[in-house]
């Protein structure tokens, strides 16, 4: 069986929305599912899964995950509650946000398709008796062996698994789903954890784990979501060539934000703003692209955010727009690529 692959680029997410009759019947049946009290209406707790199932359809970090990025669940809340936490859902505003932050996540896909593919084993049996496999173990080995004893245990092999891209045919290895696979094809192919193995052995058993994997994939394909993103600052070039925009982005954000008795806001805000202005940018929500975080993690610093200074409406602005400016440099001089792969179950789908 030939591996199956099917792209998706938000164009059926629109059409279901779009279609009227559908998209009724389904927000009818979310809203009823999610209305246990049978209220007619849905309180802030019982928001909470379909929240859930955006923010992570949207590309967030699982909720709960940290302080730092639970705030963005908390926004998609608010699109609901319109702004208030303690406010009732009805259906008709329930059916009217759900339609805006799907077409929403229609857009993103359609500017970041994502690959779904079912790996039945073949191009990882193709990769395993491929050269290429053995040039990439040796550079692993000569990595892991830090020591440069020219041995490593046999359960070191497990290391090359996660360097496995999709494209030759490897499920994510940190899936305990892929985990649980990876022990059966060990135990199958009698790998011993505790021998000592050197250069050419280490190579043999790289081998005949992925082997045995291919064969085991065959009877059970995996399907996985695939999405490869390069940031390299040219989206934060064309929102700063218009000002008009940003400024209402951020002119957004400043209503919503808490202010002083001098109608100022404490600069850490400034995270907050960032956040807002990132789908604008082309940029990855906080917490999902480590490298990019990293770079605004510099920005922030530089900007003093524990200097204790307060801004106006003016500052805030400047400010947004000149971390902008200093993340569309970084990223224009080096370019941050991001390629994330996910194991989706038939559920993940529905």
């Amino acid at each position: 069986m030939a591996t199956m692959q099917a792209t998706m680029d938000g164009s059926r997410i629109k059409a279901f929305v779009e279609d009227e009759g559908r998209f009724s019947v389904y927000a009818d049946k979310k809203f009823e599912t999610l209305d246990t009290d049978h209220s007619g209406t849905l309180t802030p707790v019982q928001l909470k899964p379909m929240v859930k199932s955006l923010g992570e359809a949207l590309g967030l970090p699982p909720m709960g995950s940290s302080a730092e990025t639970d705030h963005l669940y908390d926004e998609v809340a608010e699109e609901f509650t319109n702004g208030n936490r303690k406010k009732a859902v009805e259906k008709d505003s329930f059916k009217k946000v759900l339609k805006d932050i799907l077409l929403g996540l229609a857009d993103g896909l359609e500017r970041d398709p994502i690959t779904m593919q079912t790996l039945d084993g073949e191009e990882l049996r193709k990769y395993a008796t491929s050269e290429t496999l053995e040039v990439d173990v040796v550079s692993i080995f000569t990595r892991l062996d830090v020591g440069q004893e020219g041995r490593l245990p046999s359960s070191r092999v497990f290391d090359v698994l996660p360097t496995i891209p999709v494209s030759r045919g490897m499920p994510p290895a940190v899936d305990p789903k892929v985990q649980k696979l990876v022990e059966s094809a060990a135990l199958t192919a009698r790998i011993n954890p505790e021998e000592s193995l050197d250069q050419f052995q280490f190579v043999d058993v790289a081998r005949r784990l992925l082997l045995t994997l291919a064969d085991i994939m065959k009877q059970k394909p995996q399907r996985v979501a695939y999405c490869e993103k390069q940031y390299d600052g040219e989206s934060i070039k064309k929102l700063l060539q218009h000002p008009t925009e940003l400024k209402t982005i951020v002119d957004e954000t400043w209503s919503r934000l808490p202010k002083d008795r001098h109608h100022k806001v404490a600069k850490d805000y400034l995270r907050v703003g960032m956040d807002d202005v990132a789908p604008a940018a082309g940029l990855p929500p906080l917490g999902s692209a480590e490298e990019v975080d990293s770079v605004l993690k510099e920005i922030y610093t530089k900007s003093g955010f524990d200097d204790g200074h307060n801004l106006n409406k003016e500052e805030f602005y400047k400010d947004i727009k000149e971390m902008l400016g200093g993340l569309m440099l970084h990223l224009g001089g080096t370019p941050v690529t991001i390629k994330s792969t996910k194991l989706v179950d038939a559920d993940d789908e529905q």
